[in-house]
């Protein structure tokens, strides 16, 4: 009896440890727990957009209505947000190109995480936290790196 308490415990702490596909209603709720965090505005989901790399299902952006959006990993193994804006618009359908390889890159991170079974230490935790509306206090701002000077600012 002991020994197959051990080996059920051994089996699930195992399974445990694969990554897990994100469903759609997860990826809300990380974007809106982030997106809340960001801003006190007051935000609500407009639709949210899914991407896949060679069928599977990599990343999700949640738009928000008048504004903002979160782009969401679809797989825990990978940290749960590349990007966000609290005051930015995400038009699919126009995105420049730049910004189509960005989240391309995205894509084809999750797709390689996914299929060669590489996990990235500590994203179940930020996950978790994530989840539970749990944000690490990070009370240091930064400046930005370029500042534009015009002529009339001279």
């Amino acid at each position: 009896m002991k020994h197959i308490i051990t080996i059920i415990i051994t089996i699930l702490c195992i399974i445990n440890i694969y990554a897990e596909p994100v469903d759609i209603n997860t990826a809300k709720k990380i974007a809106l727990n982030v997106i809340h965090h960001k801003s006190n505005d007051n935000f609500e989901i407009e639709k949210v957009i899914t991407y896949k790399e060679r069928e599977l299902i990599t990343t999700y952006v949640v738009i928000f209505k008048e504004k903002g959006w979160v782009l969401v990993s679809a797989d825990d193994d990978t940290v749960p947000v590349f990007a966000y804006s609290t005051t930015g618009n995400f038009n699919a359908d126009n995105l420049p190109p730049a910004k189509q390889e960005w989240i391309k890159h995205f894509n084809e991170s999750v797709y390689d995480v996914v299929k060669n079974n590489n996990q990235i230490k500590e994203t179940k935790y930020k996950w978790e936290n994530i989840l539970q509306n749990k944000f690490e206090d990070k009370s240091k701002s930064v400046s930005p790196l370029l500042l534009f000077v015009t002529a009339t600012d001279i």
